[in-house]
């Protein structure tokens, strides 16, 4: 009695299906990645190739977890750099302003008296260092 009928064994499972369209899928979005890495085709290639297999060697389940874990990672590291960055924005930014940049000072004529006396005062201080040291060397060299 001769078999009649649709011969099963030549057509994958609904997993295996899956696998490789899971696969097709991340091995293409491999070789793009590596592409706009500036990857050459060879690599890209032999990276996307890598992809296309894993789901089928390790399962989709597998596969999958480690993609979401890999992708996390990522954002993390995103958000991280993102926020260092946004430190350093802020620390540069803080150090870059005047101290007394809102602050209107109010020049007095009291004030203005005190701050002549202080500035005459260093420069008599001046010129008598000046004296002090002219009086020294004379002193040094009429021994």
């Amino acid at each position: 009695m001769a078999r009649t009928g649709l011969n099963t064994s030549m057509i994958p499972s609904l997993d295996t299906a899956f696998n490789v369209g899971t696969g097709a899928l991340f091995g293409y979005m491999e070789y793009a990645d590596q592409r706009d890495r500036g990857n050459g085709v060879i690599q890209s290639a032999a990276s996307a190739g890598l992809e296309a297999v894993l789901p089928e060697l390790m399962g989709t389940g597998l596969f999958l977890t480690g993609q979401a874990i890999n992708m996390g990672i990522d954002v993390g590291m995103n958000l991280y750099d993102n926020l260092q960055q946004q430190k350093r924005q802020l620390d540069k930014a803080s150090r870059n302003q005047m101290p007394f940049k809102n602050y209107t000072f109010v020049d007095s004529p009291q004030i203005y008296t005190m701050r002549q006396a202080g500035m005459a005062l260093a420069q008599q201080s001046k010129y008598r260092l000046q004296q002090t040291m002219m009086g020294n060397e004379a002193q040094y060299l009429h021994r």
